[in-house]
């Protein structure tokens, strides 16, 4: 007899047990968005702007789970920190509808503080908007004037 015998050429397959992507899971990771998902998680932990809102968060990545909005809520404040008070570098990374969708979150864990943190950069953030297009609207009106007068 060879000592080529190996016990599994007789033995029937047990691949029907697996799922049929294990063997092409490299990083343990069964659902392939996860990748994706801390790839964005990453981003915006570095300060980079939000290119989705959390409708296209939750069309690719499925619901926002609290585990996800904690991390969220952690990373917005960190980043909060690192920016200082400006609201207008802040908000116009995250967008509105991150701010409100935990100041949501954070009104539902009774975390009040950190909402009214929230709540004023939201407001000062929709003064300045409203005050920078009122100055353009009276640029505009100004230079129309100048030039009816010439």
């Amino acid at each position: 007899m060879s000592d080529n015998f190996n016990w599994d050429d007789y033995l029937p397959s047990d691949d029907e047990d697996r799922e049929e992507n294990e063997e092409n899971d490299l990083f343990g990771i069964n659902n392939p968005l996860e990748i994706e998902k801390q790839m964005f998680i990453q981003d915006i932990l570095r300060g980079h702007p939000i290119p989705i809102d959390p409708i296209e968060y939750e069309d690719l990545f499925g619901t926002l789970t609290n585990k996800d909005l904690n991390e969220i809520v952690d990373i917005f404040f960190t980043v909060y920190h690192r920016y200082g008070v400006d609201s207008t570098t802040l908000i116009d990374n995250w967008g509105l509808d991150w701010v409100y969708t935990i100041q949501h979150h954070c009104e539902k864990k009774e975390e009040y503080e950190l909402c009214s943190i929230l709540k004023e950069l939201a407001d000062e953030y929709q003064l300045v908007v409203m005050l920078l297009s009122k100055s353009i609207e009276l640029e505009n009106n100004g230079l129309t004037r100048l030039n009816k007068v010439s």
